[in-house]
């Protein structure tokens, strides 16, 4: 395998820890974080980037009702 490939795949699975490590800081009660997207891009000699983001969701009860 691909000295790149496997660096880029590791970079890959930080980004993911580091996306789900903020929305765990940022929003202390989500329930989920879906459609996660991830874009990879050769910049300028040799180097690459990793982009990661989703969207964090909270359920609610449409049918709860106060007494």
């Amino acid at each position: 395998m691909n000295y790149r490939f496997i660096k880029i795949n590791e970079t890959r699975e930080v980004a993911i820890d580091n996306l789900i490590i903020n929305a765990t800081k940022d929003y202390k009660e989500f329930d989920a974080i879906i459609n996660i997207r991830m874009s990879t891009s050769d910049v300028a000699g040799g180097a690459s980037e990793v982009m990661v983001y989703g969207t964090v969701i909270k359920f609610i009860d449409m049918y709860y009702q106060e007494s």
